[in-house]
């Protein structure tokens, strides 16, 4: 969890590469904090609305990003 939240303060906002990572960092931060907390509300709420913006996307990368959430979810999380 630290790592990815460590990310999020380290990397730079301007960089293009980063905000398109954004999301994916994003919702391997929430699926920690679930880890560390199963009945984490706040975390749970922020990984459903990660995997809905990238479903809504049809890029490649959104695809991607979205397939590598949802399997760290059910190993990790369960459902």
């Amino acid at each position: 969890e630290n790592e990815f939240q460590s990310a999020q303060e380290v990397l730079p906002k301007t960089d293009e590469a980063e905000k398109e990572m954004e999301p994916c960092n994003l919702g391997y931060l929430a699926i920690a904090q679930l880890c560390k907390n199963g009945s984490d509300a706040a975390a749970l709420q922020r990984l459903e609305k990660i995997t809905a913006e990238l479903s809504g996307r049809k890029d490649e990368e959104a695809q991607e990003f979205l397939s590598q959430l949802v399997r760290a979810r059910r190993i990790f999380v369960g459902g």
